[in-house]
């Protein structure tokens, strides 16, 4: 693996909405910028997947409505822990932000001529506009305006580490995955704006490489974070059919009663809430898995998503899906009719609350770097209006560019320190080293810190469950950690990006344990059994984590009145603990279906020189399976080394799985293999091959 250098002035950490927005607010202020990306630009991270809702006080529907009103409704749902100063920021950039966009040639729903405005829960007035296209418009017209600008831009890039001097951010080190390549970077300023964690659990909805990345560097580089503990769930994720699990059905747009007029229901058919007055996420979620927990939910131990008593015809309701929930196309795409059948849905990790902390400029405790979008923590505190989430990727994406750009004019690019970019190198190449006695795969690290947050960091838990994750964590630092391997080809080899997601989500799984075990409370989306209401005293107190010697300093930015019980966790209950996760794995493999699907694969490596070979493999399964979930199945049981990407809209639209199947380009999300078939899968046409199925897009 050779080495290349580069240097810019402002560096911005990802691809995603406020990363791109973060490039090019700093490019308008005059700075020299480089992007990078751990996938593609556009199609990979958070942003393509999101929704229509955008929160923006036009006054279109309710001229009472104000920045002002934005602000207080953030911070109200925050339940006392949204920071004010964060919020008004939000709330008084949205409004610009989103002409700026429509500048860039993004469209709006318009209703009487006027910009078309929907009263979401928590808004005081209508206040969410209808993007059309959702995220993936605004990332569309995102890219648009950053290719008029030519700004450049390292795509299939994972930055691996912040270099820091006396506490200032002088670049960064990583990996070209197309380019097989270590790369270091000198910059006068760093954004990050990589992304959220919510891949540490199985049971999430996010893109499959949001693992933290962002707050790792942040943590290794000696910056604050805030509240880790705050994750929030999304109450309508589809649990059952199957073939469509973890796609995320807006549920704003399903049960308002001027929408769709669905209702959700429990096991026993009883509605959960009264028809009309549709709760706040966090209170929805707690309703929820409060009929779960009792005995109360579907067949497969979920809620019912149900259209049977809405007021309006069925080809109405159906018009409205297709235009506001983002996977209704995918979903009938794969034979499922979520009018005519009731789908059972479960609450799913979705957005991360809290992250790295920032000022109002978006800066962080490390002078020169920044922080935006999902990786920066405290603007909405325990709980999260819809629609703040892709105002925030602008008006953040926008204050910390421009912050970053102002920072880069003020100072001098530094020399990196060669010692420590060395000793960094080399440990990046020493992943590579397929030789080390016990190796181990990294795909399973990773499949067992997600089995870990599941079993014991899900929504309720109480201080034994925390902590029998936290000794679980701690053994695979120890036993796992200084065996991780991957294949040698440094070219598109995604076992070397997954052992960097290791060491992310590892760090970042501790974190959210030791703040979660800190706030002896429930508040918002955070539910602590042992402590199940919430608690005046905690009002306005934050969980801090920091770097400290070495070790992980979790603190309080202000007392509650009481003292944290010191508990030990002895060895019976670590040996408890293992058992439990060995159960769970058991359980998955006593379920593997009996069937099978043949998948001959091109394998060919351009940069080697040899030829392409078919390779076949056999894939178990009972029902139709699609192309990318078979080529997840090869990488994860067959060969580690196969090569494809593997970025999931849920939406059938972002095209970046597309490969050739059966002569033909197909999406590989939508395209479904049934069992006993056979297909030949090569790398899309028309393109220039990188690795096996990977091509430039």
């Amino acid at each position: 693996m050779h080495t290349m250098e580069l240097s810019t002035d402002v560096l911005v950490i990802g691809g995603g909405g406020a990363g791109v927005k973060a490039a090019i607010a700093a490019c308008e202020a005059g700075a020299e910028v480089l992007l990078v990306c751990k996938g593609l630009v556009g199609k990979s991270g958070s942003t393509p997947l999101a929704s229509w809702g955008f929160a923006a006080a036009l006054g279109a529907a309710d001229r009472r409505d104000s920045s002002e009103q934005h602000c207080l409704d953030t911070v109200k749902s925050g339940r006392k822990l949204a920071n004010p100063k964060l919020a008004a920021v939000l709330a008084g950039e949205a409004v610009t932000c989103l002409e700026e966009l429509v500048e860039y040639g993004l469209p709006l729903e318009y209703e009487g001529g006027a910009v078309k405005q929907l009263k979401m829960p928590g808004e005081s007035y209508p206040r969410s506009v209808i993007v059309k296209g959702g995220g993936k418009g605004i990332m569309a017209a995102l890219k648009k305006k950053m290719n008029q600008l030519s700004i450049d831009c390292l795509e299939d890039f994972m930055v691996t580490r912040l270099l820091v001097e006396d506490n200032r951010v002088t670049g960064a080190m990583g990996i070209s995955f197309r380019e097989g390549a270590i790369v270091q970077i000198r910059a006068k300023s760093v954004v990050l704006a990589g992304g959220g964690y919510g891949c540490l659990w199985a049971t999430n909805d996010n893109p499959p490489h949001n693992t933290g990345d962002a707050y790792h560097l942040a943590y290794e580089a000696g910056a604050k974070l805030e509240d880790m503990e705050m994750v929030l769930y999304y109450p309508t994720v589809i649990l059952h059919p199957q073939k469509v699990k973890g796609v995320l059905v807006d549920y704003e747009a399903c049960l308002e009663p001027d929408l769709c007029d669905g209702r959700l229901l429990n096991g026993c058919g009883q509605p959960l809430f009264t028809a009309g007055h549709l709760p706040a996420r966090d209170e929805l979620i707690r309703r929820m898995f409060e009929e779960i927990q009792a005995g109360r939910g579907s067949s497969h131990g979920g809620i019912y998503l149900d259209f049977s008593q809405s007021r309006h015809d069925k080809a109405t309701i159906a018009a409205r899906l297709e235009q506001l929930v983002m996977g209704y196309s995918y979903i009938k795409s794969l034979d499922v009719d979520m009018v005519e059948q009731p789908l059972e849905m479960i609450p799913m990790i979705h957005y991360t609350l809290g992250g790295i902390m920032i000022d109002e400029r978006a800066a962080t405790s490390v002078a020169g770097l920044f922080a935006a979008g999902e990786a920066a923590g405290n603007i909405h505190g325990a709980n999260r209006i819809a629609g703040n989430a892709l105002t925030e990727t602008q008006a953040f994406g926008k204050v910390a560019g421009r912050s970053a750009a102002e920072y880069a004019r003020n100072t001098e690019l530094q020399p990196l320190a060669a010692e420590v970019a060395a000793g960094h190198a080399d440990f990046l190449k020493d992943l590579l080293n397929g030789e080390k006695a016990k190796a181990t795969d990294p795909f399973a690290v990773k499949d067992r810190i997600q089995v870990i947050m599941d079993c014991h960091m899900g929504y309720g838990k109480e201080a034994a469950e925390i902590k029998k994750a936290l000794t679980l964590l701690e053994q695979i630092q120890k036993e796992q950690l200084p065996f991780l391997k991957a294949a040698s080809a440094p070219v598109m080899n995604l076992q070397l990006v997954a052992a960097g997601e290791v060491y992310s989500m590892l760090n970042v799984a501790e974190m959210i344990c030791r703040a979660a075990l800190k706030r002896q409370e429930s508040r918002g989306h955070h539910c602590r059994l042992d402590y199940p209401e919430q608690d005046g005293r905690w009002d306005d107190c934050h969980t801090v984590i920091r770097k400290q010697e070495q070790h992980m300093s979790v603190a309080l930015s202000a007392a509650p009145g009481r003292e944290e019980p010191a508990e030990a966790v002895d060895a019976d209950t670590a040996k408890a603990a293992d058992k439990a996760v060995a159960k769970a794995a058991a359980a998955k493999a006593e379920n593997l279906p009996k069937q099978g699907i043949e998948a001959v694969i091109l394998r060919c490596d351009p940069v080697s020189g040899a030829a392409g070979s078919w390779q076949s493999y056999e894939i178990p399964a009972d029902e139709p399976q699609t192309i990318l979930n078979i080529l997840r199945h090869i990488q994860k049981e067959c060969d580690s080394s196969l090569a494809y990407r593997d970025y999931q809209c849920y939406q059938g639209t972002c095209a970046s799985c597309v490969v050739e199947a059966d002569g033909v380009n197909a999406r590989g999300c939508c395209t479904v293999v049934r069992p006993g078939d056979t297909v030949r899968i090569g790398p899309m046409k028309g393109k220039k091959v990188i690795k096996d199925l990977v091509t430039e897009i």
